[in-house]
């Protein structure tokens, strides 16, 4: 991992981005609701035209976790893959959710091609936000979501 995300690796960031966990499940719901709400709208909105679906920054799996729920809610089977760059919310993801979560790099990452490609918050943490957003574009066949 590259010195500038460091910090990305340590039990704190994990801890910080899957405190869903601990939530009763009622709360969880309301709050991803109001949390995810514009990424919802888009997301609700292309979905049905989307036969894959690529996730970037999945952290500890709360934008995955609003997406599977939503997905599931629209009676849709898209395939998915997400990627982090933190091994260990990668693997925390693959531990509860399955094993379609995997590492990727800040520098030429290179995604999984795909009809649909989301983040949530993930832009105003890249060092080189116009590198990162080329990398998606091209990964994306038909839609690109985003909220930051």
């Amino acid at each position: 991992m590259e010195k500038h995300y460091s910090a990305w690796n340590e039990s704190e960031h994990l801890q910080t981005f899957s405190d869903y966990a601990l939530d009763l499940p009622i709360y969880t719901r309301y709050r991803n609701q109001a949390r995810f709400h514009n990424l919802g709208r888009c997301l609700k909105k292309v979905l049905p035209f989307s036969e894959s679906v690529v996730e970037v920054g999945v952290g500890g799996g709360r934008s995955y976790t609003f997406f599977d729920a939503l997905r599931r809610e629209m009676g849709y089977k898209s395939q998915y893959r997400g990627y982090d760059i933190s091994p260990q919310c990668v693997e925390y993801c693959q531990k509860r959710f399955g094993d379609f979560f995997e590492i990727s790099t800040t520098t030429s990452p290179k995604y999984q091609s795909a009809d649909l490609l989301f983040f949530f918050d993930v832009l105003v943490h890249s060092a080189h936000p116009r590198d990162f957003l080329d990398s998606v574009c091209e990964s994306t066949k038909k839609f690109l979501c985003f909220q930051t």
